[in-house]
C-alpha cells in the first residue's frame, strides 16, 4: 500500500482537495475518487520496476469512460466512473421526435420511389 501523506490536486468539478481511496488494483495502485463529487479522480500508481522508496505517480482521470494509462509503462486503469445523464427525460423525448421524424422521411421516400416506379411503367 501506498502512504496516505500524498498531496493531490483538487478536483476540477468541485474544486474538492479530498480525495478518499476506493480499492486497489492487483498490482497495489490506489484506485482515488473524489469526496465531494464522487466523479472525478484518479490512480496513485508506481511502476513495478521502480525503487520502493520514490512517491507513486498521481495519474488523473481525464474523461470519463477512458482508461487512466501511465506514460512510462503503459498500465491501464478502469477507475469505474459512469456518464449520468443530466437531464434523461429530455434524452427520452429527442427519440421519440428522431422516431417521428424518421417514419415521415420513410413515408415520403416510399411514395416517392412508387411515384417513380408507375411513372416508369406507364411510359
Amino acid at each position: 500500500m501506498f502512504e496516505q501523506g500524498i498531496s493531490l490536486r483538487h478536483c476540477e468539478n468541485c474544486s474538492t482537495a479530498r480525495f478518499e481511496q476506493q480499492g486497489s488494483y492487483p498490482d497495489g495502485s490506489q484506485r482515488m475518487i473524489c469526496a465531494g463529487c464522487q466523479v472525478n479522480g484518479g490512480v496513485l500508481h508506481r511502476c513495478q520496476p521502480a525503487n520502493p522508496f520514490t512517491q507513486p505517480d498521481w495519474l488523473p482521470l481525464l474523461l470519463v469512460g477512458i482508461d487512466i494509462v501511465c506514460t512510462k509503462c503503459k498500465a491501464a486503469y478502469d477507475l469505474g466512473v459512469k456518464i449520468q445523464p443530466a437531464l434523461p427525460d429530455l434524452g427520452v423525448a429527442l427519440q421519440a421526435v428522431g422516431v417521428v421524424v424518421g417514419s415521415i422521411v420513410l413515408g415520403r421516400v416510399i411514395v416517392e420511389i412508387a411515384e417513380r416506379l408507375r411513372r416508369g411503367l406507364g411510359s
